[in-house]
């Protein structure tokens, strides 16, 4: 997707986020730590089937949440790079595990 949020969130990713800050937020949005070696295309779900990996959006004063079963991660629309940068470091931080941090 062009989304600009879409975009920012594989700036951020690629960009900010040292190797374990990556790691916990495929930890967090999947239930593993670790991507398929075929990539986030051969992600299963919590049934063994693949589940592509998705990123929908939420407004934008909207919590992230993890749908680890569906390898699907619902994001708020921040419109600033920046902002949705330092929400995505806090959400590290408080080191949760699935689900949604609300």
């Amino acid at each position: 997707s062009t989304h600009p949020v879409v975009v920012a969130f594989w700036s951020i990713l690629k960009d900010d986020l040292t190797e374990v800050e990556r790691c916990k937020l495929v930890q967090f949005i999947t239930g593993t730590s670790r991507v398929p070696s075929g990539g986030f295309k051969q992600l299963q779900g919590s049934d063994g089937e693949v589940r592509v990996f998705t990123l929908e959006k939420l407004p934008p004063t909207s919590v992230p949440r993890a749908h680890t079963c569906f390898n699907r991660f619902d994001l708020p629309a921040i419109p600033l790079r920046s902002d949705l940068s330092k929400l995505l470091k806090l959400l590290l931080i408080a080191d949760v595990e699935g689900f949604d941090v609300a």
